[in-house]
């Protein structure tokens, strides 16, 4: 006798095809997977600045150049030179110290950024030190030039340092590096510089940058470059508007006021073709505000037709003066007797 068939059992649900269903544990696979690594690298990151915070790895930073720089209290300085460090005088500087309190000479302090500090020369190739082996018997040059930093950060170490020492004269050389608008903006400062990972690390904790602010981003950099500064990320020198550099001319030309001593500028040229449009546009406010300044472009015309500024520059950096540039830099601001001898 045959079996009656069973009664199919009712379906529970709408069925599920097995290509979606593959697909929906995929999702969560992928999901788990994403939410693991989340977490590994905020428990990584937790752990980076713990042990390896953001003030530490500027100490690294500074010890892979020698300790000659260290971070600044001032946010607008970033960096400043550090006292003694390489056979440096007690405010940080190459050459011989000098007293805050005045003697009877007439005073020149001396702004400026690699040139004027004279990177990679020997002290007594130094325009200031040539300056004073010939002019010492009436002055006192105080060179206050830091590597690296822009018109802005001269301005403001003048006001820290600076006035100190009383100058009656102070005196920028300022060449196209030191005039990019994005090297006076410090929230966006990315500007190629010998000291640009100094701006970036110092600032990424307070901008909103979320790589710079990331300690695991500082370690990789820092571990894939093979030096303490990390990536430096490229960053033209912007054209700036005329506006821009009045505000810093007038600043300067009130806190020369203010402070009662000449400010005089020097134009450095550009080490590749000699012209700059922002030195260009620095000339116009210059002129527009009445401050003396010597346009050291125009006095070597003829050798750069000729071709031949590269006898000013050093072989292995061209944005640096050689010996000869610097000989040639003491001469000219000697030929400004009538600038820095102020009534």
């Amino acid at each position: 006798m045959e079996k009656p068939p069973s009664p199919e059992k009712p379906e529970s649900g709408p069925q599920i095809p097995d290509g979606a269903a593959s697909g929906k544990k995929a999702g969560k696979r992928r999901f788990r997977i994403a939410l693991a690594l989340l977490c590994s690298l905020l428990v990584l990151e937790g752990a980076a600045r713990l042990f390896f915070p953001a003030q530490v790895f500027r100490k690294a930073q500074f010890k892979a150049y020698g300790g000659v720089y260290r971070m600044s209290e001032n946010p607008l300085l970033v960096y400043v030179p550090t006292p003694y460090a390489d056979g440096n005088n007690s405010y940080g500087h190459r050459g011989p110290e000098h007293a805050f309190l005045k003697t009877g000479k007439k005073r020149l302090v001396f702004l400026g950024s690699g040139v004027t500090e004279g990177a990679g020369l020997p002290i007594t190739a130094r325009f200031s030190e040539l300056l004073g082996s010939r002019l010492s018997d009436r002055y006192d040059f105080i060179n206050l030039g830091v590597a690296g930093y822009s018109l802005s950060q001269q301005a403001e170490y003048l006001k820290t340092l600076g006035v100190r020492f009383s100058p009656d004269t102070v005196i920028w050389l300022v060449g196209p590096s030191d005039l990019s608008p994005k090297k006076s903006m410090s929230a966006e400062y990315v500007e190629k510089s010998p000291h640009g990972a100094f701006y970036r690390s110092y600032y990424g904790a307070q901008t909103g940058r979320f790589l710079y602010r990331s300690a695991i981003f500082r370690l990789l950099s820092w571990f894939f470059s093979g030096r303490a500064d990390g990536f430096n990320p490229s960053a033209e020198a912007d054209m700036a508007e005329p506006e821009f550099f009045s505000r810093q001319v007038k600043d300067i030309k009130n806190l020369a006021a203010s402070l009662d001593f000449k400010p005089v500028f020097i134009l450095l040229p550009s080490p590749l073709t000699g012209e700059d449009p922002n030195i260009d546009l620095l000339r116009l406010v210059l002129s527009r505000e009445q401050i003396p300044f010597l346009d050291l472009y125009s006095l070597v015309k003829a050798s750069l037709r000729k071709g031949e500024l590269a006898a000013f520059l050093q072989a292995e950096n061209p944005n640096l003066y050689n010996a000869t540039g610097h000989e040639y830099l003491a001469k000219a601001i000697m030929s400004l007797a009538g600038e820095i001898s102020p009534p």
